[in-house]
């Protein structure tokens, strides 16, 4: 298992969570924390391996703009991936 942290810059947002290969896709499972200036933090716990992801701003799933690699989705958007 590893300790990995997820970050977001998105100034206004009232919720920020992530949802991937690694929690079902909920999109509540895993809330982000404001840190302050924009940014939104979340320290995940996973096992090694390749997951894909995206977050959900204030209900609207958004790409992660920081993620070093993309995967299309099949509504449009870019799943970032994510290897631990």
């Amino acid at each position: 298992m590893e300790r990995i942290s997820l970050e977001i810059f998105h100034p206004g947002a009232s919720e920020v969570f992530v949802a991937g290969s690694f929690n079902g896709w909920d999109p509540l499972a895993a809330p982000l924390c404001p840190e302050g200036d924009g940014r939104w933090a979340a320290k995940l716990i996973l096992r090694r391996g390749k997951y894909e992801y995206r977050f959900i701003v204030d209900g609207q799933w958004t790409d992660d703009p920081l993620s070093p690699a993309y995967v299309s989705n099949p509504f449009g958007g870019l799943n970032g991936i994510l290897v631990v």
